[in-house]
């Protein structure tokens, strides 16, 4: 698949940045079912994005993530949904604008849903998470 930062996660999960309106098309026929959306609406994002999904016969999820302060509510929220269609065995595409965001959120999946010890964090090259985002990543949710 041809996408920004695309990582296939699994037969069932891959994480990317912002497709393009001709990009979902593709993402429908190769079966993904569920797009769940992390970025802002800001520069980069697609406008109408959800049309453009729902249009592609998708279901679309639209989770906003601050980039400065992501929020622990919306990381449960994230792990909720994300559980909830996998179980269902949906074909999904977690993506934000670069992929850095999504990998993030998918590592904390990794380690939180799918109970992995030590879990890789797996991202496009380029991302070095800054303070911010490495707090994020050490995060315990039992507290």
């Amino acid at each position: 698949m041809k996408l920004p930062n695309y990582i296939k996660i699994n037969e069932q999960i891959a994480t990317s940045g912002q497709p393009t309106n001709k990009q979902f098309k593709k993402i429908a026929k190769d079966g993904f079912e569920v797009v769940i959306n992390l970025a802002m609406h800001n520069k980069g994002a697609l406008k109408e994005e959800d049309k453009i999904v729902s249009k592609n016969g998708m279901v679309y999820i639209h989770l906003p993530i601050t980039w400065k302060d992501p929020e622990r509510d919306r990381l449960k929220l994230f792990l909720k949904l994300l559980e909830t269609f996998e179980k269902e065995n949906k074909k999904i595409l977690v993506h934000c604008i670069m992929n850095y965001r999504a990998s993030v959120f998918m590592h904390l999946y990794k380690k939180f849903v799918w109970k992995e010890k030590n879990p890789k964090f797996i991202a496009p090259k380029e991302y070095k998470p800054n303070k911010i985002w490495r707090r994020f990543l050490k995060l315990d949710l039992r507290d």
